[in-house]
């Protein structure tokens, strides 16, 4: 399976890397940059994922992509990643859980041959990429808008070599 790595953000010379975003074991990261990061996701084991591509997709090298959303980073792993109020990669997101519209797992992200693809998980309000519903599995290009329900919009952006989206 293919992991992303970001290399330091303090110093562009320093050999460490890091499977998280915005950290460096050897520098102290700046706390507005750290706080723009959220913790790596973790798979949600106790819900059956719709069908998706098998580890041989999955493994293809994926561009580095996050989601920008209410002032947080979240990259987008090899594995996937999972939208919701319940979901452990949106936790990090401020209010998220207070927002009724937005379902418990909402939506689902996966690499499909290295396009990054949306599945809407039933959810009672819908999916949408740049406007339009998403009702099957649907290509999510890098500077679309994902938007969660009615109002919750989502940037999917690329992120440079520290985690960070390029403008």
């Amino acid at each position: 399976m293919a992991t992303v790595t970001y290399r330091c953000p303090v110093d562009p010379d320093c050999p460490s890397v890091s499977d998280r975003p915005a950290f460096c074991d050897d520098h102290v990261v700046p706390l507005e940059r750290a706080a723009m990061t959220a913790p790596p996701p973790e798979p949600a084991a106790d819900r059956e994922a719709p069908a998706e591509p098998g580890p041989a997709a999955v493994a293809r090298e994926c561009p580095p992509v996050a989601l920008v959303f209410r002032g947080r980073v979240l990259p987008v792993p090899a594995d996937g990643l999972e939208l919701g109020r319940d979901s452990p990669a949106c936790a990090g997101v401020p209010g998220l859980a207070g927002l009724r519209q937005v379902g418990r797992h909402h939506a689902r992200l996966y690499w499909h041959e290295g396009v990054l693809t949306v599945v809407d998980l039933t959810s009672v309000n819908g999916t949408f990429v740049d406007g339009r519903e998403v009702r099957v599995p649907e290509p999510v290009p890098v500077g679309s808008t994902l938007r969660l329900a009615q109002d919750v919009e989502i940037a999917v952006r690329e992120i440079d070599e520290f985690g960070m989206p390029r403008d």
